[in-house]
């Protein structure tokens, strides 16, 4: 295992820890371990769910004992993790907002 100094720089990426909402380069972070909400009467689900928003894509984690961030209906792109499939949630894009 080696540690980097935060931002370390893989191509045109950045990968830091948390995230830069800032920045205007794209951006890798973890830290938050977002999760979108789907419900319906019978179901209450939390998914783990890439977080794109502004230039940084936030990336879940997974496992038993990782709570995260709830991500809710933001104008943000969020692409919910459903056994093996990833799912654009409808209407997270900004554009859906007019």
């Amino acid at each position: 295992m080696q540690v980097h100094a935060a931002p370390l720089a893989l191509g045109p990426l950045r990968l830091v820890h948390r995230p830069d909402w800032d920045s205007t380069q794209p951006t890798l972070a973890g830290h938050l371990h977002p999760k979108h909400r789907l419900s319906n009467r019978t179901e209450d689900l939390r998914l783990p769910c890439f977080w794109l928003r502004q230039n940084t894509l936030v990336l879940p984690a997974f496992g038993m004992f990782v709570d995260g961030h709830l991500i809710r209906g933001q104008r943000h792109r969020i692409f919910a993790i459903a056994d093996a499939e990833v799912i654009e949630v409808p209407n997270s894009r900004p554009d859906a907002y007019g």
